[in-house]
């Protein structure tokens, strides 16, 4: 069964001012989980309780890169308390192939020991995986080189990229774990993120996709707002996707 979660990246601002009611007002919106991106000086337990107490889950965490290679015990050591089983690296940029393949390396060593422990280590992708060198998805170079990394893709950053989104998540579909749903939309001549629903991706056949390959975790993350003000933008957003769901659940 698919569930709605919203990155709380999306709603920066507020978490920093007041993580605890930000989250709570989360959980009335209707999403069914949180992916966290900092956790604003929280004891892991307070988060987790509160998360709980607003019937959401924990889809996921966004965690540098550096601090999983160079910390992980640190890192799990708050993540196991805080109830998150998916260790996600939300970015990653080098200059050159061979540093990009040796970060493969690092991040296999990593998610190989993670998933002994009982953890996913997923990555997210952005555009310039697919931009930085001309001819190379690093992304499908991440995907033959590592067996122990899955997938959270950004939806809206592969068609940013040019490429065919839905023909990627079908050749890839064995590791794919989790969608960050994003919609994109041409405004003032720039292409950005918009509210579900109001730009030109199939969202649809997307979800359609996440259903057919058993993916529970369905992300909203916005990152521009010419609309509406993020915490309208999120309750928007998420009317919209589980509206989507329930369609496509049907």
């Amino acid at each position: 069964m698919m569930k709605s979660a919203l990155q709380l990246y999306s709603i920066g601002a507020a978490m920093q001012q007041a993580p605890i009611p930000t989250l709570e007002q989360v959980g009335k919106m209707g999403y069914q989980g949180v992916e966290f991106a900092g956790y604003f000086d929280q004891p892991a337990e307070a988060l987790r309780a509160t998360v709980k107490d607003a019937g959401m889950a924990i889809a996921g965490s966004h965690l540098g890169y550096d601090s999983l290679v160079d910390h992980l015990e640190a890192v799990i050591a708050y993540e196991r308390p805080l109830g998150n089983r998916n260790l996600i690296v939300p970015w990653m940029a080098f200059d050159t192939l061979a540093e990009w393949d040796e970060a493969f390396a690092k991040l296999e060593a990593i998610g190989q020991k993670a998933h002994g422990l009982g953890y996913e280590l997923i990555y997210h992708n952005h555009g310039h995986e697919f931009m930085t060198f001309p001819g190379v998805d690093l992304l499908d170079r991440m995907y033959q080189k590592t067996s122990h990394i899955k997938f959270e893709v950004d939806v809206y950053w592969l068609a940013y990229a040019g490429m065919d989104v839905t023909a990627w998540l079908e050749a890839h579909q064995d590791r794919v774990a989790m969608l960050h749903m994003k919609d994109l939309a041409e405004l003032g001549g720039e292409r950005q993120s918009v509210e579900l629903g109001t730009g030109v991706l199939p969202l649809r056949q997307y979800t359609e996709f996440a259903k057919a390959h058993g993916i529970t975790w369905l992300v909203v993350e916005q990152e521009a707002f010419a609309q509406d003000e993020p915490m309208a933008a999120a309750a928007k957003n998420a009317a919209y996707l589980n509206q989507l769901i329930k369609e496509v659940e049907r």
